[in-house]
């Protein structure tokens, strides 16, 4: 698909990272790498995801409207913009 593999920005909802922990990385893999953006009100996304886990090597934003302060400190932890 020429879309996704030119994408520089991947966006999804939570419910697709908990139904299919996905990686959301560029395909077929090259030079650029896509930021991925997650929408997630209320900071569900597992500490041991796939996006998570990766979130060093792939610039990763999650969006949300918590007030959770230890979790948001939990995903920073991993590299993770909240």
């Amino acid at each position: 698909m020429t879309c996704v593999a030119e994408s520089m920005v991947f966006l999804v909802g939570i419910g697709t990272v908990l139904s299919d922990d996905p990686l959301l990385t560029a395909r077929p893999a090259g030079p650029r790498i896509a930021t991925r953006i997650v929408l997630d009100t209320l900071l569900k996304t597992p500490l041991d995801s796939q996006l998570v886990k990766t979130a060093k090597q792939v610039p990763t934003i999650l969006v949300h409207t918590a007030d959770d302060e230890d979790r948001i400190a939990a995903l920073i932890d991993k590299v993770v913009n909240v």
